[in-house]
């Protein structure tokens, strides 16, 4: 059953999980061996017949749902039937029937119990599971945000436990559609930007996502405006010919050659020998 309320909120079907608290596997979470069939070791088969929980998996402003790639969208697990003991949800290309590790970059705040992130495919936090025994929520919310170069449709599929003999899997949500922002929207930060940023801001990168979360819970439809990335790029060990610093400090390139008898050196040793001479002259006369 998938649903679009009024109010634009992005709904649909949308479960996972793993294991009834004190239950054998899986208690703390699925395993990355469980990357790609998301399935829970527990000796029964998913749901069929019983109804699919309902569960609100983003907010946009967009109808039918769209981001550009810089940016990044709240995702919310929420059950209609009532509290679930564990899950695991990930995003995909949606127009690829093979199995993949997931697709983009989770971020959870940190006062939110009991969900941690799995490295699939060896990529950095691309799925969410639990992580404690004793979970039971009725909702999970988190941030997702797509590969920068990306642009495509993109749907979630989740698998949710309800109790240790009841889970569904499979769940896939409606396509989220991503446009790859253009090199004009995307804000480029020079290294020296970088640690400039760096040394005003002391918190830490998880901290600074984890306000970002609570701001737009409390506003879900409100657009991320100060949203950056940092981004690779070419660092010259010697600036290029049509580069050369100016002297005033704000060219792009520094000079970094540190060999002692290059650029100004060799104007202060040239000095030094001139001194040098000059006193020898002085004792032979």
């Amino acid at each position: 059953m998938l649903l679009i309320p009024d109010n634009l909120l992005l709904a649909t079907n949308i479960i996972l999980g793993w294991v009834l608290p004190g239950a054998m596997p899986y208690s703390r979470g699925a395993p990355v061996s469980q990357c790609e069939y998301m399935t829970p070791k527990h000796g029964f088969q998913p749901q069929i017949t019983k109804a699919f929980p309902t569960f609100e998996v983003g907010t946009t402003r967009n109808t039918p749902p769209k981001i550009r790639s810089d940016e990044s969208i709240l995702i919310k697990l929420k059950s209609s039937l009532g509290i679930f003991r564990g899950f695991m949800i990930k995003a995909e290309e949606a127009e690829t029937s093979r199995i993949a590790p997931g697709l983009g970059t989770w971020w959870v705040n940190s006062s939110f119990p009991g969900v941690s992130y799995l490295n699939c495919g060896q990529r950095l936090q691309n799925t969410l599971t639990h992580n404690q025994e004793t979970f039971s929520h009725t909702e999970v919310v988190a941030d997702w945000q797509p590969p920068l170069n990306f642009s495509g449709e993109v749907r979630f599929r989740a698998t949710v436990v309800e109790d240790y003999k009841t889970f569904w899997k499979n769940i896939v949500s409606e396509t989220l559609t991503v446009k790859r922002a253009s090199s004009q929207q995307i804000r480029v930060v020079s290294l020296e930007e970088n640690q400039m940023l760096e040394r005003l801001d002391r918190r830490p990168r998880q901290q600074r996502q984890e306000e970002r979360l609570q701001e737009r819970e409390k506003d879900p439809n409100s657009v991320d405006t100060h949203q950056f990335r940092f981004l690779e790029h070419e660092i010259h060990v010697k600036p290029p010919p049509n580069q050369i610093p100016s002297g005033n400090g704000n060219s792009k390139f520094r000079n970094l050659d540190r060999n002692p008898r290059s650029g100004a050196s060799k104007g202060l040793e040239g000095h030094f020998w001139s001194i040098s001479m000059l006193l020898f002259k002085l004792i032979l006369m």
